[in-house]
Protein backbone atom coordinates (compact mmCIF):
# COMPACT_ATOMS: atom_id res chain seq x y z
CA UNK A 1 0.00 0.00 0.00
CA UNK A 2 2.79 2.54 0.46
CA UNK A 3 4.70 1.51 -2.19
CA UNK A 4 1.66 2.22 -4.16
CA UNK A 5 0.98 5.50 -2.82
CA UNK A 6 4.62 6.60 -3.05
CA UNK A 7 4.54 5.65 -7.00
CA UNK A 8 1.13 7.68 -7.51
CA UNK A 9 3.24 10.57 -5.11
CA UNK A 10 6.15 10.68 -7.26
CA UNK A 11 4.83 10.12 -10.62
CA UNK A 12 2.20 13.48 -9.80
CA UNK A 13 5.46 15.06 -8.77
CA UNK A 14 6.74 14.13 -12.31
CA UNK A 15 3.81 15.85 -14.46
CA UNK A 16 3.51 18.73 -11.96
CA UNK A 17 7.47 19.22 -12.50
CA UNK A 18 7.63 18.53 -16.19
CA UNK A 19 4.70 20.97 -16.48
CA UNK A 20 6.18 23.39 -14.53
CA UNK A 21 9.20 23.21 -17.17
CA UNK A 22 7.06 24.11 -19.75
CA UNK A 23 5.74 27.09 -18.03
CA UNK A 24 8.98 28.65 -17.42
CA UNK A 25 10.31 28.25 -20.48
CA UNK A 26 7.34 30.04 -22.29
CA UNK A 27 8.04 32.86 -19.89
CA UNK A 28 9.64 34.97 -22.01
CA UNK A 29 10.90 38.68 -22.20
CA UNK A 30 8.88 41.08 -24.72
CA UNK A 31 11.57 41.24 -27.28
CA UNK A 32 8.84 42.06 -30.54
CA UNK A 33 10.14 45.61 -31.75
CA UNK A 34 6.55 46.23 -32.79
CA UNK A 35 4.89 45.67 -29.45
CA UNK A 36 5.60 49.47 -28.56
CA UNK A 37 2.84 50.68 -31.50
CA UNK A 38 0.71 47.30 -30.83
CA UNK A 39 0.50 48.62 -26.87
CA UNK A 40 -0.32 52.40 -28.43
CA UNK A 41 -2.57 51.43 -31.09
CA UNK A 42 -4.88 49.29 -28.17
CA UNK A 43 -4.69 52.65 -26.56
CA UNK A 44 -6.31 54.38 -29.05
CA UNK A 45 -8.93 52.13 -29.83
CA UNK A 46 -9.85 52.06 -26.56
CA UNK A 47 -9.75 56.33 -26.38
CA UNK A 48 -11.45 56.51 -28.97
CA UNK A 49 -13.99 53.71 -29.86
CA UNK A 50 -12.72 52.80 -33.29
CA UNK A 51 -10.32 51.14 -35.50
CA UNK A 52 -7.87 53.11 -37.02
CA UNK A 53 -8.72 53.91 -40.78
CA UNK A 54 -5.38 55.76 -41.71
CA UNK A 55 -1.55 56.19 -40.12
CA UNK A 56 -1.57 58.65 -37.35
CA UNK A 57 2.10 57.25 -36.10
CA UNK A 58 4.54 58.63 -38.51
CA UNK A 59 5.16 61.94 -40.63
CA UNK A 60 6.23 60.06 -43.67
CA UNK A 61 3.20 58.56 -44.76
CA UNK A 62 -0.04 60.37 -42.96
CA UNK A 63 -3.32 58.71 -43.28
CA UNK A 64 -1.83 55.67 -45.39
CA UNK A 65 -5.01 53.16 -45.09
CA UNK A 66 -3.75 51.12 -42.50
CA UNK A 67 -5.44 48.05 -42.03
CA UNK A 68 -4.64 46.67 -38.36
CA UNK A 69 -5.46 42.96 -38.69
CA UNK A 70 -4.47 42.55 -35.13
CA UNK A 71 -6.38 45.74 -33.90
CA UNK A 72 -8.14 42.96 -30.92
CA UNK A 73 -5.28 42.09 -29.70
CA UNK A 74 -3.55 45.13 -29.71
CA UNK A 75 -6.54 46.25 -27.26
CA UNK A 76 -6.17 43.02 -25.05
CA UNK A 77 -2.81 43.95 -24.99
CA UNK A 78 -2.91 47.26 -23.83
CA UNK A 79 -5.41 46.35 -21.55
CA UNK A 80 -3.69 44.02 -19.51
CA UNK A 81 -0.52 46.35 -19.19
CA UNK A 82 -2.45 49.10 -18.12
CA UNK A 83 -3.80 46.67 -15.00
CA UNK A 84 -0.40 44.52 -15.26
CA UNK A 85 1.96 46.06 -16.92
CA UNK A 86 4.92 44.44 -18.67
CA UNK A 87 4.70 41.24 -16.19
CA UNK A 88 1.04 40.73 -17.03
CA UNK A 89 2.05 40.73 -20.97
CA UNK A 90 4.25 38.18 -20.14
CA UNK A 91 2.25 35.82 -17.63
CA UNK A 92 -0.50 36.08 -20.12
CA UNK A 93 1.07 35.32 -23.42
CA UNK A 94 3.10 32.52 -21.45
CA UNK A 95 -0.32 31.35 -20.86
CA UNK A 96 -1.45 31.38 -24.58
CA UNK A 97 1.89 29.37 -25.52
CA UNK A 98 1.61 27.32 -23.20
CA UNK A 99 -2.20 26.26 -23.93
CA UNK A 100 -0.90 26.30 -27.65
CA UNK A 101 1.97 23.86 -27.17
CA UNK A 102 -0.33 21.89 -24.83
CA UNK A 103 -3.49 21.03 -26.93
CA UNK A 104 -1.40 20.12 -29.86
CA UNK A 105 0.10 17.36 -27.88
CA UNK A 106 -2.99 16.08 -26.41
CA UNK A 107 -4.20 15.18 -29.83
CA UNK A 108 -2.59 11.84 -29.50
CA UNK A 109 -1.26 11.64 -25.57
CA UNK A 110 -2.89 10.96 -22.86
CA UNK A 111 -0.33 11.36 -19.89
CA UNK A 112 0.36 15.06 -18.67
CA UNK A 113 3.87 13.94 -17.95
CA UNK A 114 4.35 12.37 -21.64
CA UNK A 115 2.37 15.91 -23.10
CA UNK A 116 4.97 17.98 -21.26
CA UNK A 117 7.71 16.76 -22.59
CA UNK A 118 6.46 16.52 -26.06
CA UNK A 119 5.65 20.76 -25.61
CA UNK A 120 9.06 21.18 -24.53
CA UNK A 121 10.88 19.52 -27.45
CA UNK A 122 8.85 21.32 -29.96
CA UNK A 123 8.67 24.50 -27.78
CA UNK A 124 12.33 24.53 -28.08
CA UNK A 125 12.32 25.11 -32.00
CA UNK A 126 10.66 28.06 -31.62
CA UNK A 127 12.78 29.73 -28.76
CA UNK A 128 14.06 32.56 -30.31
CA UNK A 129 10.44 33.84 -31.48
CA UNK A 130 8.25 32.99 -28.94
CA UNK A 131 7.39 35.78 -26.69
CA UNK A 132 4.25 38.43 -26.07
CA UNK A 133 3.41 38.88 -29.53
CA UNK A 134 0.12 38.84 -31.63
CA UNK A 135 1.91 35.75 -33.30
CA UNK A 136 0.98 33.81 -30.72
CA UNK A 137 -2.61 34.08 -30.83
CA UNK A 138 -1.90 31.88 -34.61
CA UNK A 139 0.10 29.22 -33.14
CA UNK A 140 -3.21 28.65 -30.16
CA UNK A 141 -5.15 28.92 -33.26
CA UNK A 142 -3.83 25.95 -35.30
CA UNK A 143 -3.70 24.06 -32.55
CA UNK A 144 -6.49 24.17 -31.83
CA UNK A 145 -7.77 23.51 -35.49
CA UNK A 146 -5.59 20.45 -35.07
CA UNK A 147 -7.42 19.02 -31.86
CA UNK A 148 -10.83 19.56 -33.95
CA UNK A 149 -9.96 17.94 -37.29
CA UNK A 150 -8.47 14.76 -35.23
CA UNK A 151 -11.35 14.46 -32.44
CA UNK A 152 -14.07 14.98 -35.86
CA UNK A 153 -12.14 12.54 -37.36
CA UNK A 154 -11.36 9.69 -34.77
CA UNK A 155 -15.48 10.33 -33.53
CA UNK A 156 -14.61 11.77 -30.41
CA UNK A 157 -16.76 14.66 -31.43
CA UNK A 158 -18.68 14.66 -34.58
CA UNK A 159 -20.10 17.94 -33.62
CA UNK A 160 -16.86 20.01 -32.77
CA UNK A 161 -16.09 21.14 -36.37
CA UNK A 162 -19.29 23.82 -35.66
CA UNK A 163 -16.90 25.73 -33.18
CA UNK A 164 -14.70 26.63 -36.55
CA UNK A 165 -16.60 29.00 -37.84
CA UNK A 166 -16.84 31.03 -34.86
CA UNK A 167 -13.16 30.17 -34.02
CA UNK A 168 -11.93 31.87 -36.98
CA UNK A 169 -14.70 34.54 -36.86
CA UNK A 170 -12.57 35.93 -33.28
CA UNK A 171 -9.14 34.74 -35.52
CA UNK A 172 -9.48 37.22 -38.07
CA UNK A 173 -9.72 40.25 -35.38
CA UNK A 174 -6.86 38.78 -33.22
CA UNK A 175 -4.27 38.34 -36.06
CA UNK A 176 -3.68 37.57 -39.86
CA UNK A 177 -2.18 33.74 -39.00
CA UNK A 178 -5.62 33.16 -39.64
CA UNK A 179 -5.09 31.71 -43.28
CA UNK A 180 -2.62 29.01 -41.51
CA UNK A 181 -5.64 27.72 -40.29
CA UNK A 182 -7.19 26.77 -43.63
CA UNK A 183 -4.04 25.84 -44.52
CA UNK A 184 -3.79 23.11 -42.23
CA UNK A 185 -7.24 22.35 -43.10
CA UNK A 186 -6.35 21.83 -46.56
CA UNK A 187 -3.12 19.52 -45.59
CA UNK A 188 -5.43 17.73 -43.58
CA UNK A 189 -8.34 16.51 -46.38
CA UNK A 190 -4.99 15.94 -48.32
CA UNK A 191 -4.06 13.66 -45.65
CA UNK A 192 -7.02 12.23 -45.52
CA UNK A 193 -7.32 11.39 -49.09
CA UNK A 194 -4.60 9.73 -49.22
CA UNK A 195 -4.89 7.33 -46.58
CA UNK A 196 -8.34 6.59 -47.60
CA UNK A 197 -7.88 6.84 -50.94
CA UNK A 198 -4.71 6.64 -52.78
CA UNK A 199 -3.40 3.58 -50.28
CA UNK A 200 -6.56 1.84 -48.93
CA UNK A 201 -6.36 -1.77 -50.03
CA UNK A 202 -7.65 -2.55 -53.95
CA UNK A 203 -11.28 -3.45 -54.15
CA UNK A 204 -13.21 -4.55 -57.01
CA UNK A 205 -15.94 -1.88 -55.92
CA UNK A 206 -14.05 1.84 -56.47
CA UNK A 207 -16.72 2.99 -54.46
CA UNK A 208 -15.96 1.23 -51.49
CA UNK A 209 -12.23 3.28 -51.33
CA UNK A 210 -14.28 6.65 -51.89
CA UNK A 211 -17.03 6.52 -49.39
CA UNK A 212 -14.99 7.07 -46.32
CA UNK A 213 -13.76 10.41 -47.55
CA UNK A 214 -17.90 11.25 -47.77
CA UNK A 215 -17.79 11.66 -44.29
CA UNK A 216 -15.80 14.91 -44.92
CA UNK A 217 -18.56 16.86 -47.16
CA UNK A 218 -19.64 18.34 -43.64
CA UNK A 219 -16.05 19.51 -42.80
CA UNK A 220 -15.48 21.37 -46.48
CA UNK A 221 -19.00 22.90 -46.08
CA UNK A 222 -18.08 24.11 -42.18
CA UNK A 223 -14.62 25.38 -43.75
CA UNK A 224 -16.00 27.70 -46.48
CA UNK A 225 -18.84 28.61 -43.90
CA UNK A 226 -15.65 29.52 -41.79
CA UNK A 227 -13.83 31.64 -44.74
CA UNK A 228 -17.00 33.68 -44.58
CA UNK A 229 -16.61 34.23 -41.10
CA UNK A 230 -13.59 35.94 -41.64
CA UNK A 231 -14.61 38.66 -43.30
CA UNK A 232 -16.58 39.81 -40.33
CA UNK A 233 -13.80 42.21 -39.31
CA UNK A 234 -13.73 46.19 -39.70
CA UNK A 235 -11.45 45.89 -42.65
CA UNK A 236 -13.60 43.63 -44.81
CA UNK A 237 -11.74 41.86 -47.56
CA UNK A 238 -8.84 44.44 -47.10
CA UNK A 239 -7.63 41.69 -44.53
CA UNK A 240 -6.72 39.57 -47.56
CA UNK A 241 -5.46 42.32 -49.39
CA UNK A 242 -3.34 42.98 -46.92
CA UNK A 243 -2.15 39.93 -46.33
CA UNK A 244 -1.53 39.26 -50.61
CA UNK A 245 0.63 42.29 -50.36
CA UNK A 246 2.54 40.91 -47.74
CA UNK A 247 3.70 37.85 -49.11
CA UNK A 248 4.40 38.87 -52.40
CA UNK A 249 6.53 41.33 -51.79
CA UNK A 250 9.82 39.29 -51.66
CA UNK A 251 12.19 41.39 -51.92
CA UNK A 252 11.63 43.09 -48.51
CA UNK A 253 10.68 40.50 -46.53
CA UNK A 254 14.02 39.09 -47.71
CA UNK A 255 15.33 42.63 -46.11
CA UNK A 256 13.80 41.67 -42.59
CA UNK A 257 15.70 39.35 -40.24
CA UNK A 258 12.93 37.84 -39.09
CA UNK A 259 11.34 36.80 -42.60
CA UNK A 260 14.50 35.73 -43.76
CA UNK A 261 14.69 31.64 -44.42
CA UNK A 262 15.91 29.25 -41.92
CA UNK A 263 19.50 27.85 -42.85
CA UNK A 264 19.62 24.62 -41.17
CA UNK A 265 23.44 24.71 -41.02
CA UNK A 266 23.42 28.13 -39.00
CA UNK A 267 23.79 27.96 -35.11
CA UNK A 268 20.17 29.19 -34.86
CA UNK A 269 18.89 26.61 -37.61
CA UNK A 270 20.03 23.52 -35.46
CA UNK A 271 16.87 23.22 -33.11
CA UNK A 272 14.67 23.17 -36.19
CA UNK A 273 17.34 20.49 -38.04
CA UNK A 274 17.15 18.19 -34.69
CA UNK A 275 13.50 18.15 -34.41
CA UNK A 276 13.06 17.12 -37.86
CA UNK A 277 16.07 14.47 -38.01
CA UNK A 278 14.40 13.27 -34.69
CA UNK A 279 10.87 12.67 -36.77
CA UNK A 280 12.93 10.57 -38.89
CA UNK A 281 14.95 8.63 -36.31
CA UNK A 282 11.53 7.83 -34.59
CA UNK A 283 9.53 6.59 -38.20
CA UNK A 284 12.56 4.67 -38.83
CA UNK A 285 12.90 2.54 -35.39
CA UNK A 286 9.23 2.54 -35.83
CA UNK A 287 9.13 0.93 -39.31
CA UNK A 288 7.33 3.76 -41.00
CA UNK A 289 4.26 2.83 -38.84
CA UNK A 290 2.55 6.37 -39.47
CA UNK A 291 -0.62 7.94 -39.38
CA UNK A 292 -0.02 9.84 -43.12
CA UNK A 293 -2.51 12.88 -42.18
CA UNK A 294 -0.21 13.78 -39.35
CA UNK A 295 2.71 13.09 -41.62
CA UNK A 296 1.51 15.25 -44.65
CA UNK A 297 0.46 17.75 -42.28
CA UNK A 298 4.20 17.70 -40.57
CA UNK A 299 5.88 17.73 -43.62
CA UNK A 300 4.00 20.71 -45.13
CA UNK A 301 4.45 22.81 -42.57
CA UNK A 302 8.01 21.97 -42.33
CA UNK A 303 8.93 23.63 -45.61
CA UNK A 304 6.20 26.63 -44.21
CA UNK A 305 8.64 26.78 -41.31
CA UNK A 306 12.48 27.03 -42.64
CA UNK A 307 10.40 29.59 -45.32
CA UNK A 308 11.59 32.13 -42.58
CA UNK A 309 12.20 32.63 -38.83
CA UNK A 310 8.62 34.04 -38.04
CA UNK A 311 6.89 30.89 -39.54
CA UNK A 312 9.24 28.34 -37.45
CA UNK A 313 6.75 28.19 -35.00
CA UNK A 314 3.94 26.98 -37.27
CA UNK A 315 6.07 23.82 -38.02
CA UNK A 316 6.60 23.22 -34.29
CA UNK A 317 2.91 22.91 -33.15
CA UNK A 318 2.00 21.39 -36.84
CA UNK A 319 4.32 18.34 -36.17
CA UNK A 320 3.33 17.51 -32.54
CA UNK A 321 0.64 14.98 -33.69
CA UNK A 322 3.19 12.96 -35.66
CA UNK A 323 6.15 13.38 -32.59
CA UNK A 324 3.59 12.56 -30.01
CA UNK A 325 2.17 9.49 -31.99
CA UNK A 326 5.74 7.69 -32.84
CA UNK A 327 7.14 8.98 -29.31
CA UNK A 328 3.99 6.96 -28.25
CA UNK A 329 4.81 3.77 -29.79
CA UNK A 330 8.33 3.45 -28.64
CA UNK A 331 9.39 6.20 -26.04
CA UNK A 332 7.25 6.01 -23.81
CA UNK A 333 7.33 2.26 -23.40
CA UNK A 334 10.97 1.92 -23.65
CA UNK A 335 11.35 4.34 -20.60
CA UNK A 336 12.45 2.17 -17.15
CA UNK A 337 10.30 2.30 -14.29
CA UNK A 338 13.06 4.24 -13.03
CA UNK A 339 13.87 6.62 -15.38
CA UNK A 340 9.99 7.50 -15.27
CA UNK A 341 9.86 8.04 -11.64
CA UNK A 342 13.04 9.05 -10.44
CA UNK A 343 15.83 10.18 -13.15
CA UNK A 344 13.54 12.30 -15.14
CA UNK A 345 11.60 14.42 -12.14
CA UNK A 346 14.66 15.15 -10.98
CA UNK A 347 16.30 16.16 -14.53
CA UNK A 348 13.28 18.18 -14.75
CA UNK A 349 13.57 19.56 -11.00
CA UNK A 350 16.74 20.83 -11.98
CA UNK A 351 16.40 22.06 -15.69
CA UNK A 352 13.13 24.12 -14.06
CA UNK A 353 15.11 25.72 -10.80
CA UNK A 354 18.25 26.51 -13.68
CA UNK A 355 16.22 27.95 -15.88
CA UNK A 356 13.83 29.61 -13.38
CA UNK A 357 16.52 31.40 -11.71
CA UNK A 358 18.19 32.48 -14.72
CA UNK A 359 15.14 33.92 -16.29
CA UNK A 360 13.90 35.71 -13.20
CA UNK A 361 17.63 37.39 -12.67
CA UNK A 362 17.47 38.94 -15.94
CA UNK A 363 13.64 39.93 -15.84
CA UNK A 364 12.51 41.24 -12.80
CA UNK A 365 15.14 44.25 -13.40
CA UNK A 366 14.33 44.10 -16.86
CA UNK A 367 10.95 44.71 -16.64
CA UNK A 368 10.69 47.14 -13.57
CA UNK A 369 10.40 50.00 -16.33
CA UNK A 370 9.95 50.87 -19.91
CA UNK A 371 13.50 52.53 -19.18
CA UNK A 372 15.05 49.70 -17.87
CA UNK A 373 13.26 47.36 -20.64
CA UNK A 374 14.34 49.57 -23.17
CA UNK A 375 17.65 49.65 -21.60
CA UNK A 376 17.91 45.45 -21.70
CA UNK A 377 16.65 45.29 -25.63
CA UNK A 378 19.27 48.01 -26.75
CA UNK A 379 16.20 50.68 -27.62
CA UNK A 380 17.36 54.08 -27.69
CA UNK A 381 15.93 54.73 -24.28
CA UNK A 382 18.44 57.90 -23.33
CA UNK A 383 17.55 59.33 -26.35
CA UNK A 384 14.18 59.02 -26.20
CA UNK A 385 14.73 60.66 -22.78
CA UNK A 386 16.56 63.27 -24.31
CA UNK A 387 13.48 63.90 -27.13
CA UNK A 388 11.23 64.13 -24.62
CA UNK A 389 12.75 67.18 -22.73
CA UNK A 390 13.92 69.03 -25.81
CA UNK A 391 10.47 68.86 -27.04
CA UNK A 392 10.30 70.09 -30.65
CA UNK A 393 8.10 69.80 -34.29
CA UNK A 394 11.06 67.52 -35.59
CA UNK A 395 10.85 65.54 -38.93
CA UNK A 396 12.77 62.48 -37.04
CA UNK A 397 14.85 59.84 -38.84
CA UNK A 398 14.84 56.58 -36.85
CA UNK A 399 16.07 53.18 -37.54
CA UNK A 400 13.26 50.54 -38.88
CA UNK A 401 13.15 48.57 -35.56
CA UNK A 402 12.74 51.61 -33.28
CA UNK A 403 9.73 52.44 -34.52
CA UNK A 404 7.75 50.94 -32.41
CA UNK A 405 9.36 51.69 -29.04
CA UNK A 406 9.65 55.45 -30.09
CA UNK A 407 5.64 55.08 -30.47
CA UNK A 408 4.99 53.85 -27.43
CA UNK A 409 7.31 55.67 -25.43
CA UNK A 410 7.54 59.18 -27.48
CA UNK A 411 4.07 59.56 -28.70
CA UNK A 412 3.99 63.50 -29.06
CA UNK A 413 6.57 62.74 -32.23
CA UNK A 414 5.79 60.86 -35.20
CA UNK A 415 8.59 58.46 -36.83
CA UNK A 416 9.89 58.29 -40.14
CA UNK A 417 9.23 53.90 -40.26
CA UNK A 418 7.98 51.19 -38.08
CA UNK A 419 7.35 47.61 -37.91
CA UNK A 420 3.91 48.25 -39.90
CA UNK A 421 5.11 50.27 -43.13
CA UNK A 422 7.26 47.50 -44.39
CA UNK A 423 5.47 46.73 -47.80
CA UNK A 424 3.75 50.75 -47.87
CA UNK A 425 4.05 52.48 -51.16
CA UNK A 426 2.06 55.43 -52.17
CA UNK A 427 2.35 57.54 -55.37
CA UNK A 428 5.71 55.90 -56.24
CA UNK A 429 7.12 56.16 -52.73
CA UNK A 430 8.20 52.51 -51.09
CA UNK A 431 9.25 54.13 -47.73
CA UNK A 432 11.03 50.65 -46.73
CA UNK A 433 13.88 51.43 -49.67
CA UNK A 434 13.71 55.47 -48.92
CA UNK A 435 14.60 54.33 -45.47
CA UNK A 436 17.62 51.97 -46.45
CA UNK A 437 19.00 54.63 -48.70
CA UNK A 438 18.88 57.09 -45.80
CA UNK A 439 20.63 54.94 -43.40
CA UNK A 440 23.06 52.73 -46.04
CA UNK A 441 26.10 52.66 -46.59
CA UNK A 442 26.69 55.12 -49.21
CA UNK A 443 27.02 59.17 -48.89
CA UNK A 444 25.72 60.33 -51.75
CA UNK A 445 22.10 58.92 -51.68
CA UNK A 446 21.76 59.27 -47.94
CA UNK A 447 23.03 63.09 -47.54
CA UNK A 448 20.45 63.46 -50.65
CA UNK A 449 17.78 61.30 -49.19
CA UNK A 450 17.99 63.76 -46.10
CA UNK A 451 17.46 66.97 -48.22
CA UNK A 452 14.97 65.31 -50.06
CA UNK A 453 12.59 64.66 -47.38
CA UNK A 454 13.88 67.98 -45.30
CA UNK A 455 14.76 65.44 -42.34
CA UNK A 456 16.12 67.92 -39.32
CA UNK A 457 16.99 65.11 -36.86
CA UNK A 458 18.59 62.19 -37.06
CA UNK A 459 18.75 59.42 -34.39
CA UNK A 460 21.21 56.12 -35.20
CA UNK A 461 23.65 54.06 -33.66
CA UNK A 462 26.43 55.21 -32.56
CA UNK A 463 28.70 53.03 -35.22
CA UNK A 464 26.35 54.15 -38.29
CA UNK A 465 28.08 55.03 -40.99
CA UNK A 466 26.07 58.19 -41.30
CA UNK A 467 27.95 59.77 -38.48
CA UNK A 468 30.60 60.13 -40.53
CA UNK A 469 28.79 61.36 -43.03
CA UNK A 470 27.24 63.69 -40.91
CA UNK A 471 30.14 64.55 -38.92
CA UNK A 472 32.17 65.94 -42.04
CA UNK A 473 28.88 67.69 -43.87
CA UNK A 474 28.63 71.53 -44.46
CA UNK A 475 24.59 71.17 -43.78
CA UNK A 476 24.58 72.81 -40.50
CA UNK A 477 24.71 69.20 -38.56
CA UNK A 478 25.80 69.32 -35.11
CA UNK A 479 25.78 66.12 -32.25
CA UNK A 480 22.98 67.33 -29.41
CA UNK A 481 23.31 63.81 -27.77
CA UNK A 482 25.44 61.04 -27.75
CA UNK A 483 26.10 58.08 -25.37
CA UNK A 484 28.18 54.59 -25.83
CA UNK A 485 25.21 53.45 -28.19
CA UNK A 486 23.36 56.13 -29.74
CA UNK A 487 23.72 59.59 -31.29
CA UNK A 488 21.29 62.28 -31.96
CA UNK A 489 21.84 64.65 -34.56
CA UNK A 490 20.19 68.34 -35.26
CA UNK A 491 20.44 70.31 -38.07
CA UNK A 492 20.25 74.25 -38.05
CA UNK A 493 16.75 74.54 -39.35
CA UNK A 494 18.30 77.79 -41.00
CA UNK A 495 19.80 75.89 -43.58
CA UNK A 496 16.62 73.97 -44.73
CA UNK A 497 15.93 77.07 -46.35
Amino acid sequence: MKGLMRNKLIEAASQYLMFGLLVVMSLRLPNDPDMGWHLRNGQDVISNLSVPRGDIYSWTMPGYPWVAHEWLTDVLMAFIHSIAGLWGLVVVFAAIIVGAFYIASSIHIKSTLMRSLIAIITLLVSWNIIGARPQMITLLGVAVVLYVLFAYRDQRSSRIIYWLPPLFALWANLHGGFVAGFAIIMLFITGEFIRRVLLAKPSKKILKNIRPIIKFRPLIIVSAISFLATFINPYGWRVYQELIQTYSDSAILGSISEWIGVNLLQTSGYNIAILGILLVVLLAANRWRVDITKLVIAVAMFYVGISSWRHMPLFAVASIPLLAEQFDLLISRGLSDMSQKIIMPLVVLLLTAGMGYNYFSVSIPALSSPKNYGLYLNYPAGPVEYLRNNPKNRKLLNEYNWGGYLIWQLPEQKVFIDGRMAIWKDNGTEIFWEFKKLLGAEKEPAMAGLKEWNIDTVLTKASHPINFFLSNSDDGWSQVYADNLYVIWERDTKSLQ
